[in-house]
């Protein structure tokens, strides 16, 4: 990374450009952040009122403490090697921002979850993508009937009541 921290704004416009450009028309969106909720760039606020504005909605995944957890640095094979410091020598601590992240999915028309176990709480999203899934396709299914075949069902209905009306008399028992 050419700069260090978050960019939940970013990170936004971005999944809008991809949303839109995905070919689904009208389709329910919705975009899955797993975060701390600290922003050190951008507008993550305004970006989320223009994701609702195009449809999409935003739900949040908060990971970390409120107290502040320390940063891992991993090597390449994925081990704990330290952990991140500043210019002075001390571990960066980064906390997690539930109120900031509550205002977002708040304004993305989505929901806060919370982390939990190994799935880290994305397991939770999934009854919510169901209910945008099933908005969707019930908002697409209308039955609409069309009246194409009245001309045949006019002489039909002339008829049975003409032979209801004949009875069981000595004509229709010439008929059958």
């Amino acid at each position: 990374m050419a700069t260090q921290g978050t960019a939940i704004a970013d990170a936004l416009y971005e999944a809008r450009e991809v949303l839109e450009g995905g070919g689904r028309g009208e389709a329910g969106k919705a975009v899955l952040l797993i975060t701390d909720g600290e922003d050190h760039r951008g507008d993550a606020i305004a970006a989320a009122s223009a994701l609702a504005d195009a449809g999409i909605r935003i739900f949040a995944v908060a990971v970390g403490g409120t107290e502040g957890e320390p940063i891992p640095v991993l090597d390449r094979e994925g081990n704990l090697t330290g952990y991140k410091k500043d210019k002075e020598g001390r571990t960066v601590l980064t906390r997690t921002d539930a109120a900031g992240l509550r205002d977002l999915t708040a304004r993305g028309n989505g929901l806060l979850l919370t982390a939990s176990g190994a799935d880290l709480g994305v397991l939770k999203f999934l009854p919510e993508l169901e209910k945008i899934q099933k908005g969707e396709i019930e908002s697409r299914l209308s039955v609409q009937y069309d009246d194409k075949y009245a001309w045949f069902a006019w002489p039909a209905f002339a008829l049975l009541c003409a032979a209801a009306a004949l009875g069981e008399g000595p004509l229709r028992r010439r008929l059958a």
